[in-house]
Parts: C-alpha cells; sequence; structure tokens
C-alpha cells in the first residue's frame, strides 16, 4: 500500500506506507501538532488514503515538525531498529522531499 499526495498546485509526493507513518511520527517528535483532515482525527485522518485534505497551516506544520529533527537523522545509512535509523543515509533525502512538498500549502492524501 502506498500514499500519492497532492496539492492544489499541482505537485505529487508518492511514499510507501511505512515511509509516510514514520514520517507522521518524526513530524509529532518535532512537535507537529496534527490537526486531523476533512476525514477524520489524528492519527486516523492522515491514513485514509480516500482523498483526505490537509490544511495549509497543519501542511505547514508537518514540514515544520519534520524539519525540527532532520538533523536528529544520520547522514550516513544507519542499521539498528528505529526511526532515526529507518530513514537514515540515502532514506533521508525522501524526508528532505517531503519538507519540500509540505511547505508549499494544503494537499489531499490519495
Amino acid at each position: 500500500m502506498g500514499y500519492d499526495l497532492k496539492n492544489m498546485h499541482g505537485d505529487e509526493f508518492s511514499c510507501r506506507n511505512k515511509f509516510w507513518v514514520g514520517a507522521l511520527w518524526l513530524a509529532s517528535e518535532g512537535g507537529w501538532k496534527p490537526e486531523g483532515t476533512n476525514l477524520g482525527k489524528p492519527p486516523e485522518g492522515y491514513v485514509y488514503n480516500e482523498g483526505a485534505l490537509v490544511s495549509d497551516e497543519d501542511a505547514r506544520g508537518l514540514a515544520r515538525g519534520l524539519k525540527k529533527i532532520l538533523d536528529d537523522i544520520p547522514n550516513d545509512e544507519t542499521k539498528g531498529v528505529g526511526l532515526y535509523a529507518r530513514f537514515s543515509g540515502d532514506r533521508k533525502v525522501g524526508l528532505v522531499n517531503l519538507i519540500e512538498f509540505a511547505r508549499d500549502g494544503a494537499f489531499e492524501i490519495w
């Protein structure tokens, strides 16, 4: 299962289920307080890939939360357990791309 995020500018970001759920958790660790989507409160509202709408403010908050923890994730691939290891090395680039995408504001989750 995967997710396709689509913003109001026509940009898209696609990822696997584990990436999306992990990114949501990391953003929360970075201080993001999810508002919920039009399809539900957190965390359920963010895992419905049926056109759930994330608001401008919430999307930018997600980006800020991820940005805040980004330096804590190793640049070199790290073997081990946990999200910091899972997103280390080349996989960290996916988080950077999600941050850039979410900074542009509201998006739908498909």
